[in-house]
């Protein structure tokens, strides 16, 4: 595109556009962590899926999704009732891309019953990239392809009145409702259009204005004689829709890193145009170690996620896989969804007033970050959770635990962090610690081997957990006390951060410039460990 030119100035010393770029193959963590969990064989594919969501084309799709925010339209010029939803066209090209890649149903056969191989691991990474462009689309693409896992039986007909105050994707043809019934909390198929043709009897009030997720709507509504069917057993509601839930929760910790990873990328685009003191940003030693922590943590938080998809392939066909799904979904969900507001804060740091005004993506990805650590279940209830699965399964929640536990050997204060969750809820009072044991264990989950990513030496039992061990004790750190001191945070937590043991914190800074210097993090720690465990002091090289 040709440059405007002006008669007072030039514009300088401003990044160009972070488009028309293919968000797989450039996202070194993402490639492995696919093919770790079994879709290597679905590369050309995610990166087709990358390029065409990286385009400039997609980027002002997502813009202009948000920027025309969806209309209701209760009544017709005449009086009658509407109530339609009309979204921009943007918008319906953006859900038309992402369910011809099948992001809404790739992860079920004809039959209803999962696809098997690596169908979450490869759909997650298509979620995950679609979720760095526009995530408000993804709210509907999601309920769909969760709500397969409810519909195995439905019941006779009810109808079925009363309000509800939030009810998303108002647009779509069918819904999943909760209502109580003879024998208690019931689950409902309720279709936009009754069985005799004519518009079920479901009146939307009003659209919410929300902090973020415009480009998608949520309404209040009344049902009013509304038809509907049952689904499962009458008063067995909640049993009947809560694998329907753990998918919709699987998808909020897939967006939130997508989020995440997004903000990252475009914070280290801009450093590496953006000059300050006759240095670009991504020169500068305090950024340097700002951008490293994020791309640590990002790592991290993507590795965990796609080990978490694995064991939604691997959960029909292996029980201790079952278990894992079972125990750490709320646990990841809870970890992933809350960190992204501060990182994604962080990421508009980095750029500044760039950052903060509405023409660039990350104010809207800030606005939008902390829906998900909302919808599916607020914090406590993800920690409510975890102390149900440990009760109700408790046999089977301890063999993940010890599993956990021995896939973290040797790494420092793993043993400890597995007594603390083992003791905190057994713990009469275990709600009042609940939420230090979740994320306690959601980071043991993260040192797992299980993740199969490379290992080099002995003293890094596993270097996937790198990521999570330096980023999460600073970024714990910052949540808890605000503390923007890297060296500090890096000190306090320093049975944490030593990943290497023996070696001081000054290798531990050298090895967060490298990653931040280069464009491929994992490849860089491999050599940058190799470099620190011989001794010497790493070179500073890009690609």
């Amino acid at each position: 595109m040709t440059q405007a030119s002006f008669s007072t100035h030039e514009v300088l010393n401003q990044s160009p556009p972070f488009e028309d770029v293919d968000l797989f193959a450039l996202d070194r963590p993402l490639t492995e962590a696919v093919a770790a969990n079994g879709g290597a064989s679905a590369e050309k594919e995610l990166s087709e899926f990358g390029k065409h969501w990286g385009s400039a084309a997609m980027a002002a799709r997502g813009r202009v999704a948000n920027e025309n925010s969806p209309k209701l339209r209760t009544f017709d010029s005449r009086g009658n009732r509407r109530d339609e939803v009309e979204f921009h066209p943007a918008y319906h090209e953006l859900m038309a891309r992402s369910a011809h890649a099948g992001v809404h149903n790739s992860t079920w056969n004809a039959q209803g019953k999962p696809a098997g191989g690596a169908a979450e691991v490869v759909r997650a990474a298509k979620f995950y990239m679609a979720a760095q462009v526009e995530t408000g689309h993804l709210c509907p693409i999601t309920m769909t392809r969760a709500s397969v896992a409810a519909l195995a039986a439905h019941g006779d007909a009810y109808r079925i009145t009363g309000h509800k105050w939030f009810m998303s994707a108002p647009m779509c043809d069918a819904f999943l409702v909760l209502a109580q019934a003879d024998e208690g909390l019931t689950c409902f198929f309720m279709p936009r259009f009754a069985p005799d043709g004519s518009v079920n009897a479901i009146a939307f009030q009003r659209l919410k204005e929300k902090l973020g997720n415009r480009s998608n709507a949520s309404s209040e509504v009344e049902f009013n004689g509304a038809y509907a069917e049952r689904v499962g057993d009458e008063g067995k509601g909640i049993r009947t829709i809560i694998q329907m839930v753990q998918l919709t929760r699987q998808d909020c910790a897939i967006a939130s890193a997508g989020l995440m990873r997004s903000g990252l990328a475009h914070a280290l685009h801009h450093a590496r145009y953006r000059s300050v003191f006759q240095k670009h940003l991504a020169d500068q030693p305090l950024m340097q170690a700002v951008l490293a922590d994020m791309a640590l943590h990002v790592e991290a938080s993507i590795a965990l996620v796609m080990r978490l998809c694995r064991s939604f392939d691997r959960a029909p066909d292996d029980m201790s896989e079952a278990a894992y799904m079972r125990l750490l979904t709320p646990a990841v969900k809870y970890w992933v969804c809350k960190s992204a507001p501060g990182f994604l804060y962080e990421a508009m740091e980095c750029l500044g007033g760039n950052g903060y005004v509405e023409e660039g993506i990350l104010a809207r990805h800030y606005r939008e970050s902390p829906v998900n650590a909302i919808w599916e279940g607020s914090g406590n209830v993800m920690c409510l959770d975890v102390l149900r699965a440990l009760s109700r399964e408790a046999d089977a929640a301890q063999a993940v635990l010890q599993h956990l536990a021995e896939e973290a050997k040797g790494l420092p204060a793993a043993v400890d962090a597995v007594l603390f969750i083992g003791k905190a809820f057994r713990r009469p009072d275990s709600e009042r610690v609940a939420r230090l044991a979740v994320e306690k264990l959601a980071l043991l989950a993260n040192c797992s081997r299980r993740h199969g990513l490379p290992v080099t030496t002995p003293a890094c039992t596993a270097l996937s957990i790198s990521p999570t061990t330096i980023s999460a004790g600073y970024w714990s750190e910052r949540c808890l006390e605000g503390s923007t001191n890297y060296d500090a945070a890096a000190e306090k937590h320093r049975n944490v951060y030593l990943v290497m043991p023996g070696r001081s914190m000054s290798a531990l800074r050298r090895l967060c410039r490298l990653v931040c210097d280069a464009g491929h993090p994992r490849l860089f720690v491999l050599q940058a460990i190799k470099t620190c465990m011989a001794g010497t002091s790493p070179a500073m090289t890009t690609t």
